[in-house]
């Protein structure tokens, strides 16, 4: 009787005169095991009927092809899930390749650029500077008795007063200048386009912000050189 229901081809061609083709259907076996089939219907009647007397159709077995195309999708999805998981593991790597680029330039106290990352800056900088004959100058500063305070409070008070201290110094300098911490209590920022005047105004700048922080046990103070570039330098170390 299921073949008689409306939704089947034979059904539609014979109540509504419309051949089917290709309809694919299964036929479940008692044993769980399905076959499938394609479906043709086509609708047969005189030219005095209005209606089809009969219905013409057709079965081609397609199990084979069907297992086939699951094979075949089934294949395409584990391909599918491969690549992206190819993908997924290429950005996860990138993620991880940058992060350690980071790292690799960071200060893991301060969060300021560390000593290789400020040489290879000045290094830029200073060619730069050469071939265009622009000003450049940098700065050198240190906590001024900073073993002293270590010693009577401890290092982590030390630790805490070195990250306020670069945080200091990156909001006291400019968008171009390059703000680094050169080792122990030591920072450096490189200036360019900057002459003798300019670095003085900054290292000041920089000076009051530091003495103005509210430290705990004491107030902090630093000590600054200011460098520029003369006209017969040779090398980074001269600067």
């Amino acid at each position: 009787t299921k073949w008689e229901d409306d939704d089947y081809p034979i059904s539609v061609a014979r109540s509504q005169g419309k051949a089917q083709h290709n309809v694919v259907m299964g036929v479940v076996h008692p044993n769980g095991n399905t076959t499938w089939i394609s479906v043709n219907a086509s609708p047969l009647s005189s030219s005095e009927q209005s209606k089809p007397n009969g219905v013409l159709v057709t079965f081609a077995d397609i199990t084979d092809r069907r297992r086939m195309e699951e094979q075949v999708q089934q294949h395409f999805l584990a391909v599918n899930e491969a690549r992206v998981e190819i993908e997924i593991q290429a950005m996860e790597l990138l993620q991880v390749n940058q992060q350690l680029e980071v790292m690799a330039i960071t200060d893991g106290l301060t969060g300021l650029n560390n000593h290789r990352s400020f040489q290879e800056r000045l290094a830029e900088e200073f060619m730069g500077a050469k071939r265009s004959g622009a000003p450049l100058s940098g700065l050198l500063l240190d906590v001024d008795k900073f073993k002293e305070f270590n010693d009577n409070f401890g290092h982590p008070a030390g630790d805490e007063v070195l990250k306020q201290v670069a945080s200091t110094l990156k909001r006291a300098a400019r968008g171009t200048d390059f703000v680094a911490r050169y080792g122990g209590e030591e920072f450096v920022a490189v200036l360019p386009q900057t002459d003798k005047e300019g670095a003085i105004v900054v290292a000041e700048r920089i000076r009051t912000a530091v003495e103005a922080l509210p430290i705990e046990y004491r107030q902090i103070t630093i000590s600054l050189g200011v460098s520029t570039l003369r006209a017969g330098s040779r090398s980074t170390a001269e600067l």
